[in-house]
């Protein structure tokens, strides 16, 4: 049986490291160049009639 290259703790680690920076990096742009970072966020967790009623509001108040 072969197994993947992320099932050894070690790479699993080194791509854990590897990502966080980026994670981070992630984070500053989004928290930078936002208006409302959260709603952003939110809308990859919501059905498409939420987020358009969402964009709907956000363009009212833009």
């Amino acid at each position: 049986m072969r197994t993947s290259i992320f099932e050894h703790k070690f790479f699993a680690d080194l791509i854990y490291y590897l990502m966080k920076p980026l994670e981070f990096l992630f984070w500053v742009i989004l928290y930078s160049t936002e208006r409302n970072p959260e709603n952003r966020i939110a809308q990859q967790y919501l059905s498409v009639e939420d987020r358009n009623n969402l964009s709907l509001k956000l363009n009212k108040t833009v």
